[in-house]
């Protein structure tokens, strides 16, 4: 089987998983206390499909062993999700139909189910979740490439990469007027996810 097959091969199966629920074993979340001797944990942080990075506040590792389940919930074409993780004032953003619905166990050991929600709708989160909902319902690279409002991240250890993709190695925005800017010049906040 060629790199192509297989590149088709793996997209197809994280693709159903994301969709179907993705088994996570995340990372402990600490305060950002200066001294590391009284840093806390803070929650989980998980990163689901490579740029999309959330913290669940209030649940921990040690006791979800495990795993965590996420799962990425599309709604139709057109609709936003109930349980948006972002929303977006554009109707033509699909950031507004992803929802992210997670199951893991509390401090008891009792299992919950939570959609998490990103406290602020920057424009790094709406960019995002707008390339992840495109690429869940089967838009590649060459497609992303072409929309406004989206971000693209090529591993930089890529070197296979076709020359008019060599601007996303390491992450890029598309922005509205469809210029094209390096993930660290563009002023985006880091925000916390909240359970809802």
């Amino acid at each position: 089987m060629d790199h192509f097959a297989n590149t088709a091969v793996w997209r197809a199966k994280t693709q159903v998983s994301l969709l179907n629920g993705r088994l996570y074993h995340g990372y402990d979340w600490y305060s950002n206390h200066r001294n590391k001797e009284r840093r806390e944990i803070n929650g989980i942080m998980l990163n689901v499909h490579s740029v999309n990075w959330i913290e669940i506040e209030g649940y921990y590792t040690r006791g979800n062993k495990d795993g965590i389940i996420v799962e990425a919930k599309i709604a139709p074409l057109g609709k936003q999700h109930s349980n948006a993780f972002v929303i977006s004032r554009l109707t033509d953003d699909p950031a507004s139909r992803l929802a992210f619905r997670v199951t893991l166990k509390d401090g008891k050991g009792v299992q919950k189910v939570l959609y998490l929600k990103s406290p602020q709708n920057s424009l790094e989160a709406i960019f995002k979740a707008n390339s992840l909902v495109d690429w869940l319902d089967g838009a590649t690279l060459d497609t992303l490439k072409t929309r406004c409002r989206r971000h693209i991240c090529i591993n930089l250890k890529n070197i296979a990469v076709a020359e008019d993709l060599k601007l996303f190695l390491g992450g890029a925005y598309i922005l509205d007027d469809g210029f094209t800017v390096q993930e660290n010049t563009i002023y985006c906040k880091a925000h916390k996810s909240r359970q809802q």
